[in-house]
């Protein structure tokens, strides 16, 4: 396998690094918010690279290659985060960034995001209705109990949606080994699994970024358990999907 992939690497330098120094200029307290955010962009990158890559199946020459291509964006996120983690800690505090910056910056990490999609398929395969009621209705439950127990909604959702990530996809993958005997089920339930936790990552950066001025740095114990979560759970549905393949084959 190659370790070395254009695309793969120009996203998460894109989404990770510039929408940071887009708000703090070049400067330590910007790459600590790429440290911040980078785990979740590369598990973006891999989500966009699987959902690309299942309307390959039809062509198993291409599983292979388009696999290891959309793990490259995961491994490109570790290394970063190993990298960024060897910084030094620092007591400054993070500067009042106007909300025009944080636009900005959001923007771009939005429009990195869409390029990616757009560039491998189209749009119309990122939205999934099931999907999108469950992250709204985990956000506001998130939102809401926090609220109720005196904590900043904010935080709690920038804190709380690779959680519920976490969640989403995890609760797919036990719907799907419930409903093996009825094959039809199968892609829709993937889908709702996998573009649920894609929403709510993609959420978590986007809150990340716009509400730099009101929200403290996540724990990096917490973004390596998320992070290593998500993907183990892409990683076990694409190797189903691809078992399902080589026995379909040899029927």
């Amino acid at each position: 396998m190659a370790l070395f992939d254009l695309f793969a690497y120009l996203f998460v330098v894109l989404a990770a690094f510039v929408p940071p120094i887009l708000l703090l200029g070049f400067s330590r307290q910007a790459l600590r918010l790429s440290s911040d955010i980078v785990l979740p962009v590369g598990f973006l990158g891999t989500m966009v690279g699987l959902v690309q890559l299942l309307q390959m199946m039809d062509d198993p020459r291409a599983v292979g290659p388009g696999i290891s291509v959309a793990l490259l964006t995961a491994v490109y996120a570790m290394g970063f985060k190993l990298l960024l983690e060897l910084l030094p800690e620092d007591q400054e505090a993070v500067v009042a960034v106007p909300f025009g910056k944080r636009a900005a910056a959001g923007g771009f990490f939005l429009a990195v995001l869409l390029t990616a999609i757009f560039m491998g398929s189209g749009l119309w395969l990122f939205f999934d209705v099931r999907a999108v009621v469950f992250v709204l209705v985990g956000a506001l439950l998130i939102a809401g109990l926090a609220k109720f127990f005196g904590r900043a909604p904010v935080e709690a959702l920038v804190r709380q949606l690779p959680t519920l990530a976490v969640l989403i996809l995890s609760s797919s993958l036990l719907a799907m080994v419930s409903q093996l005997n009825d094959p039809s089920q199968i892609g829709p339930t993937i889908a709702w699994g996998f573009l649920g936790a894609f929403y709510a990552s993609s959420a978590a950066v986007f809150v990340r970024l716009l509400a730099l001025n009101h929200v403290e740095r996540p724990a990096s114990g917490g973004q390596w358990a998320a992070f290593t979560a998500l993907n183990v759970g892409a990683c076990v549905v694409m190797a189903q999907v691809v078992l399902a393949m080589v026995l379909n084959g040899s029927a």
